[in-house]
C-alpha cells in the first residue's frame, strides 16, 4: 500500500473520530445538565451506568438515595466532558499533520505547533484522571467508613487504594520530542529551499 493511499486512510478515521467525539461531547454535556437537575439525582440510586467514549460512570443502589454525592456526580461529568473535549481537540491536531503530510508539507509550522499543542493535551488530560482517581478513591473510602458496610468487631479497617499512572508524561515527553524533530526539519526543508 502506498504512503498517499494510507493517508488518505487515516483522514478519514480522523474525520469519523471527529464526528464520535463531538456526539460524545454532547452526550457529556446534557449528563452534566442533567446531573445538576434534583430529578436525575433522584433516578441515580437505580441501577445506571453511562458509558462515554471510553469513559464508563456506573450508579448502583449501593447507597442510600438521599446519600448520593451530588458533587461527585457532576465532578464525575465534568472529568468524562472535559477528557472527550482534549481527545476531540487531539484528533483536530492529527487532522492538521494529516492534511499536510498529504500535501507534502509535514515539516511545516502549523504540524510541529499540532505535536505541542497534543503533548499539552496529552498533560492535562494525565493532570485530570490523576485528580480525578484521587477524588474517587477519598469518596470510596468516604463510603465505605460512613456506611460502616462491614462488622467492626471482625475487620480493623478497610479502604480502597489507587494506583497513580504517570505515563502520561513519558507518553508527553516523547511527543514533545517528536515536534523538536519537526521543528529540526522544518528548518532543514527551508534551507534546502533557499539552496534550490
Amino acid at each position: 500500500m502506498n504512503i498517499d493511499k494510507t493517508l488518505n486512510i487515516a483522514k478519514k478515521i480522523l474525520k469519523i473520530l471527529k464526528v464520535l467525539f463531538i456526539v460524545n461531547i454532547i452526550v457529556a454535556a446534557a449528563m452534566f445538565f442533567f446531573s445538576i437537575n434534583s430529578g436525575f439525582r433522584e433516578t441515580a440510586s437505580l441501577t445506571t451506568s453511562l458509558t462515554l467514549g471510553v469513559f464508563k460512570i456506573s450508579f448502583k443502589n449501593a447507597v442510600p438515595e438521599d446519600f448520593i454525592s451530588f458533587d461527585m456526580l457532576t465532578v464525575s461529568c465534568v472529568v468524562v466532558l472535559a477528557m472527550e473535549i482534549l481527545f476531540y481537540l487531539t484528533v483536530r491536531k492529527l487532522t492538521v499533520i494529516v492534511d499536510n503530510a498529504i500535501k507534502g508539507e509535514i515539516f511545516s509550522p502549523s504540524s510541529t505547533r499540532s505535536l505541542n499543542l497534543i503533548s499539552v493535551y496529552i498533560v492535562i488530560q494525565g493532570v485530570i484522571d490523576l485528580i480525578a482517581s484521587f477524588i474517587g478513591n477519598i469518596t470510596v473510602n468516604g463510603y465505605i467508613h460512613k456506611l460502616e458496610l462491614f462488622n467492626t468487631d471482625i475487620v480493623e479497617s478497610v479502604s480502597v487504594n489507587t494506583n497513580y499512572d504517570i505515563s502520561f508524561l513519558i507518553i508527553a515527553f516523547v511527543v514533545f520530542v517528536l515536534a523538536k524533530v519537526f521543528a529540526y526539519g522544518e528548518k532543514l526543508q527551508t534551507l534546502s529551499d533557499e539552496t534550490l
